[in-house]
């Protein structure tokens, strides 16, 4: 992730708990952007701000 603008890229984690990974996530001190939601399209997401106030997306494919 750049925060200047420029190309963003993604950063893909291939086996997590999406629960525990938000719980820790905010215990290290980012904030939630957007509470987590699941879409009509099986996707659950959240988005949080870290101290730099970068924005990032924590993605899951719901089954």
């Amino acid at each position: 992730m750049v925060a200047d603008g420029g190309a963003r890229a993604p950063l893909v984690g291939a086996n997590y708990s999406f629960r525990n990974q938000l719980a820790r996530i905010e215990a290290d001190g980012a904030r939630v952007v957007t509470a987590p939601e699941t879409e009509p399209w099986g996707e659950r997401y959240c988005q949080f701000a870290d101290p730099n106030g970068i924005v990032w997306q924590l993605v899951q494919w719901m089954n």
